[in-house]
C-alpha cells in the first residue's frame, strides 16, 4: 500500500487496542497454542523464544498470550512490539524460536522489516509466520476481508515470502498444510 494511505501511528495503535487477545479468549488461545506447539515440535530442545509483534497485554496479564504459552513450556521468552512492548536493542540477538503471528501484513517497509525478522532466527532455529497469504483470498480480491483492515499494509504471497526467506538462509521444514508457515535456519 502506498505510504500516503498508511494509517497514522495513533490510528494503528487504536485499532490494535480493540483486539480481544487475552488468555480468557478461548479462540485466540487455541490459535496461539497451535503456533506454540508447531514451533516447539519443529525445534525440540529450544531454550529461547521471541514473540515478535506481540501486541498489547490484556489487563491483569503479565505477558501477551503467545509469550505466556511459550514461557509455560520452560522457554526464556522475550516479547517486542512497536507500540506495546519496547523494542529491545536486539542487535545481534538470535532466538531458537521466533513467532511472527499476524505481524508481517503490518510491515510499512516489508523488505527491510522481513530481513530484520529473519536475522532474529538463530542457527538451528525456527520462525513461525502466521498471516493470510494472498493465495487464500480466492478471486476476485474485491471484498476479501483481509483487505478491509486499514492496518494491513503488505499482503504477501506464500511464494514471495518463501523466496525472500530462502535468500536469507531459511527453508521450510516438513510441516502440515494448515497452521503457520514454518521457516528453519540450518545449524
Amino acid at each position: 500500500m502506498p505510504a500516503a494511505r498508511h494509517p497514522t501511528d495513533a490510528e494503528e495503535r487504536a485499532r490494535y487496542l480493540r483486539h480481544q487477545n487475552s488468555l480468557g479468549c478461548a479462540g485466540y488461545v487455541e490459535r496461539a497454542e497451535a503456533v506454540a506447539l508447531a514451533l516447539c515440535a519443529a525445534r525440540p530442545g529450544a531454550r529461547t523464544a521471541l514473540d515478535f509483534g506481540c501486541g498489547p497485554r490484556a489487563d491483569g496479564e503479565a505477558r501477551p498470550v503467545l509469550a505466556a504459552l511459550l514461557a509455560r513450556r520452560g522457554l526464556s521468552v522475550a516479547a517486542c512490539d512497536r507500540f506495546f512492548a519496547p523494542w529491545p536493542a536486539l542487535g545481534a540477538a538470535a532466538f531458537d524460536l521466533v513467532a511472527a503471528v499476524e505481524v508481517v501484513e503490518h510491515f510499512r517497509r516489508p523488505l527491510h522489516e522481513a530481513e530484520a525478522l529473519f536475522r532474529l532466527v538463530a542457527p538451528g532455529g525456527v520462525l513461525a509466520v502466521g498471516t493470510a497469504f494472498l493465495e487464500t483470498a480466492g478471486q476476485p480480491l474485491d471484498g476479501w476481508w483481509y483487505l478491509e483492515d486499514p492496518t494491513h499494509l503488505t499482503i504477501w504471497s506464500r511464494a514471495a515470502l518463501l523466496r525472500l526467506a530462502r535468500a536469507h538462509g531459511l527453508e521450510p521444514p516438513d510441516q502440515p498444510a494448515d497452521g503457520p508457515l514454518l521457516l528453519a535456519r540450518g545449524a
